[in-house]
């Protein structure tokens, strides 16, 4: 066997096992991956599980506290009706008391009974009034609580709108000034005088005649938004010509041309809305 032939076996046998190894980590990995997976689908499942307890939960919740409410009201009613027929009860006892005075053995004897059963009387009349007393302490709790949530909840309301009034002030404020800082600019780049860069060409120049394009397309070299008008040398235009972008009525931002085709023109974008300037919109050397 040649040495050629030594060393091409030999390389044959390295990259085989290299393989085998590289088969065996993907195996495992892939593996690892499944599990992730799979661990990942059992967690959602069971938050999602958990999110469906709670909300039956908070649902159980209200309707118990609606079932209690109503059985102490019911309770309440039930211990008044009860409450009266003692009271009725009473009055019939001492009607018989007031009758049997008038009479000798009988009547004490009938005294004694109406005695005991009055004071039997009296004593559930107590206990049902304690009964009434205690329902009517909880049922005054209740209403405190419920009158307390219902004084959070117009509370946070509140506070609600207010926030939501400021943010609209907010929002319409920023919106005008918005708009004068456009004006603002647009009558400083009116206004400032023609400079010259080092190759002597005029930045910023004010065109002398009106020219009305369109947005072709735009991009972004190197970190700097450009554009595409549809004006060209053919139209007038020329490096370094100021344009302005804008959207109907709003105003947009400054396109400053760089190159000049015949019938197109690139340039930088500028503005105060350079991220809402799209194919399409409308670009003027004057307002």
């Amino acid at each position: 066997m040649s040495p050629l032939t030594k060393v091409f076996v030999v390389l044959h046998v390295v990259l085989s096992m290299l393989l085998t190894a590289a088969v065996v980590v993907f195996v495992n990995r892939t593996d690892d991956f499944k599990k992730q997976a799979a661990d990942e689908v059992v967690a959602f499942n069971q938050a999602k599980n958990e999110a469906g307890l709670a909300r039956a939960e908070v649902i159980a919740a209200n309707g118990d506290y609606l079932s209690k409410l109503n059985a102490k009201d019911a309770a309440i009613t039930a211990q008044r009706e009860a409450l009266a027929a003692d009271d009725t009860q009473i009055a019939g006892l001492n009607e018989q008391l007031a009758k049997l005075s008038s009479t000798s053995a009988q009547t004490v004897s009938a005294l004694d009974g109406a005695n005991e059963a009055l004071k039997v009387a009296q004593q559930q009349n107590a206990t049902v009034e304690n009964n009434f007393t205690a329902l009517r302490q909880s049922s005054d709790t209740l209403q405190k609580e419920n009158t307390e949530s219902s004084l959070s909840i117009t509370d946070l309301q509140n506070k609600l709108d207010v926030t939501e009034r400021q943010r609209r002030y907010l929002a319409e404020q920023v919106t005008q000034l918005t708009a004068q800082n456009a004006q603002q600019a647009d009558i400083i780049h009116k206004n400032l005088p023609a400079i010259e860069d080092r190759n002597n060409a005029i930045i910023n120049p004010t065109p002398t005649v009106a020219l009305d394009g369109v947005i072709r397309g735009t991009s972004v070299i190197a970190g700097v938004p450009y554009a595409t008008i549809s004006l060209g040398s053919a139209d007038a235009v020329e490096k370094n010509m100021q344009f302005k972008v804008i959207d109907g009525d709003r105003f947009l931002g400054y396109l400053t041309v760089d190159t000049v085709e015949p019938h197109e023109a690139t340039g930088r974008l500028e503005g105060p809305h350079v991220d809402d300037i799209k194919g399409g919109v409308e670009v003027k050397t004057q307002l």
